[in-house]
This record gives C-alpha cells, structure tokens and sequence, in this order.
C-alpha cells in the first residue's frame, strides 16, 4: 500500500492544515475562561518572604489563571525559564543585563537595605542599626537552599578577614527560625520572613546601599498570560507587584 499523486497531495495539504488548526488552538486560549497553570520560580527566601501576598494579588488580578509558586536556585530557574519549564520568574539582582540575557524582564519593586536577625535575647538585639564589622564574629546560621546568598556572603566576610562559617547549615526554614528562637545564632533573613516571630528581631546593618531590585523574568514568546497582563493597564500591573513586594 502506498499514496498515489492524489493522496500525496492530500496529506500535504492536510498537514499544513492541521498545523494552522493548532497555532489557531494556540492563539485563542488566550480567550479562553479554563483556568491556565502559570509556573511562577521564585529563589527559596525570596519565595517564603513573597510568595503568600504575591499569590493572593494575582489571583485576585487575573481569575481566569492558576499560579503555582516553584522554589529554587537562581541558576536552575534561569534553565527552567529558557527551557519552557516555568511561565515567569521573580528575582533579585543588582545588574540584571548580562545575568537575564536572552530573557524579557521589567523591574517591579525596589528592595531595601540589608539586615540581620537575631533572638531577642542577644545583647545586640536593642540596637537599632548595626555594621557588617559588629555581627561578622558572631555564630552564624544558613539556609542550605539559599545558595546564592552564601556565595555573596561568602565574598563580604572575606572583605572582612573573615571566613564564612556556619555553626549550622539548616535544610528546613522552621529549624532556623526555631535555632535563631534559642539564640544559637544570627541569620541575614528579610524581615517578612520572621513577621509572626515575636521571639526575633530584624536589624538594618548601617553604612551599605540596597542590595538591588526585583524583576519580573519571562520568555519573549511567553504570550498568553503577558497578553492578559497586557490588557490591564502595566503601570497597574507594575503597581501591584511593588506593592506587594
């Protein structure tokens, strides 16, 4: 069995058809009112600090979408965006053109300057602002998952003749806030990220600029939920995020 003349032209044409009927599938989901999954990657503690209010601020804007939140290193994410495998990503840098090459991104919110937590046990607790050079010889606590952190502190305590050291490299978020509780330790977390904590307390450190700003990341050719953003007006949709963050 083999395609005549006729049948080869049909299955030609057929197939140039079908591919139309796809893209056109494609182009009208953006209609659409079936919910949409939208993979939002966010780096470990900036997900724990952000994510809670960012979600409930996109649902309320677009009903018509699902978010699920995806925490994990900024360099996996990166791969993930560019691969398809996340739809946006929020992440914080200080020079976003060479790190998000290849990506689209829009600045959403500035952060705030760089600060410390600790027990309100700790004699240091009752200050109001405080310098790297006060807190570097103090016992330290990390989050395992906050691999890009470690590398930048790994870097400023050098600056200090000091050598990062972590009296505890925590895999769960709840054990570090439980060590920071019995004052085991100090920890560089935002201070969203201890708010119910009445046990903690967040300090400025004195004496260094922000630490950078907030991007929203995404694939050039990601269409259907930057459409819908699109439709709303951006400075609303750029006000919500910096609100929120």
């Amino acid at each position: 069995m083999f395609l005549n003349e006729a049948g080869e032209e049909l299955s030609r044409r057929g197939e140039e058809l079908l591919c139309q009927f796809d893209g056109l599938v494609s182009e009208m989901e953006k209609y659409s009112f079936r919910k949409r999954q939208i993979r939002v990657g966010m780096p470990p503690l900036v997900n724990l600090s952000y994510w809670p209010d960012l979600f409930c601020c996109l649902s309320e804007t677009f009903p018509n979408h699902s978010f699920e939140s995806v925490p994990e290193t900024r360099n996996v994410l990166l791969e993930m965006l560019k691969k398809g495998e996340i739809d946006l990503c929020v992440m914080h840098s200080r020079n976003p053109e060479p790190e998000f090459s290849g990506l689209e991104y829009r600045f959403l919110a500035k952060d705030g300057p760089p600060s410390v937590t600790m027990s309100i046990e700790n004699p240091l607790a009752a200050r109001q602002t405080i310098s790297y050079a006060e807190v570097v010889h103090e016992p330290l606590l990390g989050y395992r998952n906050g691999i890009s952190k470690t590398e930048s502190l790994r870097r400023l305590y050098a600056s200090y003749g000091v050598d990062l050291h972590y009296v505890q490299e925590c895999t769960q978020f709840s054990v570090l806030l439980e060590l920071l509780k019995k004052n085991v330790g100090i920890a560089y977390l935002n201070e969203r990220a201890i708010r119910d904590c009445e046990d903690l307390v967040n300090i400025p450190i004195s004496g260094v600029e922000s630490r950078g700003d907030f991007y929203l990341l995404h694939e050039a050719d990601t269409t259907c939920f930057l459409s819908a953003a699109r439709r709303q007006e951006d400075a609303r949709l750029n006000c919500y995020y910096a609100f929120r963050l």
